[in-house]
């Protein structure tokens, strides 16, 4: 048992001395990083599986970055307010969004393409529940802030949607408005 307890301990002694290198090298893991993504590039049609192997690659280099990202935002600000449940569903949505082909390929891969479309239904249906929940609490959570903390002028928002299917070139502009509703 003492030998498990060791372990643990060698292992957190391992990642503070990671998070320890990438807060202070910020440019060399930038490019560790970019030389992880240009691997899983090489890799596809080198290898048998490549589709597999290279999505694979792809999305761990990106879980990488995204760890990184995190390590060097809390080694520059470690006491900014953070919403515990919104930080844990960025990283739910983020896991998801940088491994959502692996898992489209390994499940058509092990189960077959009905398979597959499973998967895709059920990765795009908790992507949007959980987009809209969080969309409804942190406008939720703005609007408590402005009634806790009175200012002394009009108080606005600024919301960027992100439309999919739509180019801005060859598709006329438009303008509307967003109405919250409680």
């Amino acid at each position: 048992m003492k030998s498990v307890k060791d372990a643990n301990i060698q292992l957190k002694e391992l990642f503070q001395n990671y998070k320890k290198f990438v807060s202070s090298n910020p440019q060399t893991i930038s490019d560790l990083e970019t030389t992880a993504k240009w691997i899983s590039y090489f890799i596809a049609g080198r290898i048998s599986d490549s589709s597999v192997t290279s999505e694979l690659v792809y999305a761990l280099s990106n879980m990488l970055v995204f760890c990184n990202d995190r390590i060097i935002e809390n080694s520059q600000n470690p006491k900014a307010e953070v919403n515990p449940t919104a930080q844990k569903i960025k990283v739910m949505l983020t896991t998801l969004e940088y491994t959502e082909v692996f898992i489209e390929i390994g499940s058509r891969r092990l189960w077959g393409k009905k398979a597959r479309w499973y998967f895709i239904v059920a990765i795009q249906i908790i992507k949007s529940k959980v987009s809209r929940d969080t969309l409804y609490e942190s406008v939720a959570a703005m609007l408590q802030s402005s009634t806790d903390k009175k200012r002394n002028f009009l108080e606005t928002v600024e919301l960027q949607i992100g439309l999919k299917n739509y180019d801005p070139q060859k598709d006329k502009r438009f303008s509307g408005t967003v109405k919250y509703v409680e």
